[in-house]
């Protein structure tokens, strides 16, 4: 992990923390513990609704 400058005013620090703590909580509830897990769960949720999207307007795939 690379090495960063943490804010110094409690408030700054109290909304990292926060906000720390609400990614972990999402990360949890998704089953994904990387970046890269998460890009590629993105990946193919964006996939599965422009199938979808092709599917609605009857358009075929060309893969």
């Amino acid at each position: 992990m690379a090495s960063r400058s943490l804010p110094t005013a409690e408030y700054d620090l109290l909304d990292l923390l926060d906000r720390l703590e609400s990614l972990v909580e999402d990360m949890d509830d998704l089953a994904v513990t990387t970046r890269d897990e998460a890009e590629a769960l993105i990946a193919t949720i964006h996939k599965r609704l422009d199938e979808q999207e092709r599917s609605k307007f009857g358009v075929r795939s060309s893969e």
